[in-house]
C-alpha cells in the first residue's frame, strides 16, 4: 500500500524562500508601509507563486456527480479508486479534454463541468496512453523516440562513412540504399497464409540484420548499425555514454524501467505497458517547458516501481 505523505515537496514551495529574499534585495522596503501590509503582501505572493493548482469545479459526467477536483502542479499526483468510480471519466473525459480544447484547440468535447481554474499556470497538456506505437515492424522504440535519427547521424560522421560518401540516409532501413532490398529493411519476410494469420520468417539474405554488407562494414566501437538496434537500452547507455544527446534519451528509457528492451524491437511485439513507457520516455526526454501537464493511465502496479520525472 502507498501511504499518503504528510507533506508535499513542491518545487515552487522549495524556491519560495529564495524568491522572497531576492524580492527584498531588489525592492527596498518603503518606510510608510505598515508591518501588516508587508505581511499581507508576502502571503499574497506565497499563494500566487508557491501554490499553483488546477481546479475543476462541479464535474458531472457518466458516474461523476458534482465532483470538485484540485490538483497541485509541480508534483506527481495519482488518482486512485475502485473500478467504475469515475477515474477515467474525470481525468480523460473531463480534465484532459477541457485542457486540450482550451490550450490546443483540439476537436474534442469535454464532459460537463462548471469551470476550470489555474489555466494561467499551464501552456501544454500531454496524454500518454497504452495504444500501440505502430503496426509495422519498422516502427520501434528507437524510431519513435527520435533516438535512431541521432544514431544514424553519428554513424554518418564516422571516418569510414565519410570515406565512402555515406550520409544519415544510408543508415536508414526505411529507404533504399543501405538496407537489404530483399526484405526492404524489415529483417523478416512475410509469408501470406490463406486461412491463417501471416507468418514472418527471418530474411535469408541479410540474416535479420536489415542492411546490406557495405552498410554493416561501418562500425562504432566495433558495433554496426544493426548491432546497435539489437542492443538493450541498458547496454546502449554504456556504448554512447560520451554522446550527451543520445545518452539522455537512452537514460530516460532506462529510468522508466525499459533497460531490458532492445532498441529495434518491433512495435507490434510491445505490450500496452511497454508502449506507454516508450511514449512517456519520449516526452520526458524533450526539453522541459516547465508548464506542461502529463496525463497517464495505467492498470499495472509495476509501473510505480521506477517513477520517472513528472511535469
Amino acid at each position: 500500500a502507498l501511504l499518503i505523505p504528510t507533506n508535499r515537496r513542491m518545487k515552487a514551495i522549495s524556491n519560495f524562500g529564495s524568491q522572497i529574499a531576492d524580492s527584498k534585495q531588489k525592492k527596498p522596503r518603503k518606510k510608510k508601509a505598515s508591518a501588516d501590509n508587508q505581511q499581507s503582501a508576502i502571503i499574497d505572493q506565497q499563494s500566487s507563486t508557491a501554490r499553483p493548482w488546477l481546479e475543476l469545479v462541479n464535474a458531472r459526467h457518466n458516474n461523476l456527480r458534482n465532483v470538485d477536483l484540485r490538483i497541485p502542479l509541480g508534483t506527481l499526483t495519482a488518482i486512485t479508486g475502485p473500478s467504475g468510480s469515475g477515474k477515467s471519466s474525470l481525468i480523460e473525459d473531463v480534465l484532459y479534454a477541457a485542457l486540450a480544447k482550451t490550450l490546443h484547440r483540439a476537436s474534442v468535447t469535454p464532459g460537463a463541468f462548471d469551470k476550470l481554474e489555474g489555466l494561467e499556470n499551464v501552456n501544454k497538456v500531454i496524454r500518454v496512453d497504452q495504444q500501440p506505437l505502430g503496426n509495422s515492424p519498422t516502427s520501434n522504440p528507437a524510431t519513435y523516440t527520435g533516438l535512431f535519427e541521432l544514431i544514424r547521424n553519428l554513424f554518418a560522421q564516422l571516418p569510414e562513412a565519410k570515406l565512402r560518401g555515406y550520409n544519415g540516409r544510408r543508415f536508414s532501413f526505411n529507404v533504399p540504399g543501405g538496407r537489404c532490398e530483399k526484405c526492404e529493411g524489415n529483417g523478416q519476410l512475410r509469408i501470406e497464409m490463406h486461412f491463417l494469420p501471416d507468418v514472418w520468417v527471418e530474411c535469408d539474405e541479410c540474416k535479420g540484420k536489415r542492411y546490406n554488407a557495405e552498410t554493416l562494414a561501418v562500425t562504432y566501437h566495433g558495433h554496426s548499425i544493426s548491432d546497435v538496434l539489437d542492443m538493450t537500452c541498458g547496454d546502449a547507455v554504456k556504448l554512447f555514454e560520451n554522446i550527451p544527446k543520445i545518452r539522455r534519451v537512452l537514460q530516460t528509457l532506462c529510468d522508466v524501467g525499459l533497460d531490458y528492451l532492445t532498441l529495434g524491437q518491433p512495435a507490434p511485439t510491445l505490450s500496452g505497458g511497454e508502449a506507454q513507457r516508450v511514449k512517456l520516455a519520449a516526452e520526458l526526454s524533450r526539453p522541459d517547458t516547465g508548464h506542461a501537464v502529463s496525463a497517464r493511465r495505467t492498470d499495472d502496479r509495476s509501473a510505480l516501481r521506477r517513477p520517472g520525472q513528472a511535469a
